[in-house]
């Protein structure tokens, strides 16, 4: 993958202004755990172009699921929600249901990730354990505010 990095570099140095690169770049860092560059880069594509989905997406996910401290639910939410806004694919559904669920909401990320499904994406089995995640989750939530009661 670091051979793939340092492609990537040398191809936005000979195109700096192309947030379609960066946002790949971006994606290759966050595959390979390096949150704080990933985050960075995909910044730096969404300031080249604000409405791409693309990166919405990708910066989305990334703090949907990175770990502590490059988390960040309530962004996700609000990026991922601009991104379904330009473009409502599986794939940036799926982005949509996870921050969902980042950020405690799961009921509306199990009605979420089943509008993906309705978009019959190519990977129906992730979509499929992304659901039933999601409403495992629900369920423990309404068994533990329940409990509570």
């Amino acid at each position: 993958m670091e051979y793939n990095v340092n492609i990537m570099e040398r191809v936005i140095l000979h195109d700096p202004a192309n947030a379609e690169l960066y946002g790949q770049y971006g994606g290759l860092l966050f595959e390979m755990g390096r949150y704080r560059q990933a985050e960075s880069i995909l910044r730096k594509a969404l300031d080249l172009s604000a409405d791409d989905a693309t990166v919405l997406n990708n910066l989305a996910w990334l703090y949907a699921v990175a770990p502590p401290p490059y988390s960040n639910p309530e962004e996700a939410l609000e990026l991922a929600l601009q991104a379904t806004a330009i473009d409502s694919n599986p794939q940036y559904l799926d982005t949509l249901a996870e921050a969902y669920y980042a950020n405690g909401r799961h009921g509306e990320a199990v009605e979420t990730i089943e509008k993906a499904l309705l978009g019959e994406p190519e990977n129906r089995d992730y979509y499929l354990k992304q659901k039933k995640k999601f409403e495992e989750a629900l369920k423990n939530f309404t068994a533990e505010t329940q409990r509570k009661e």
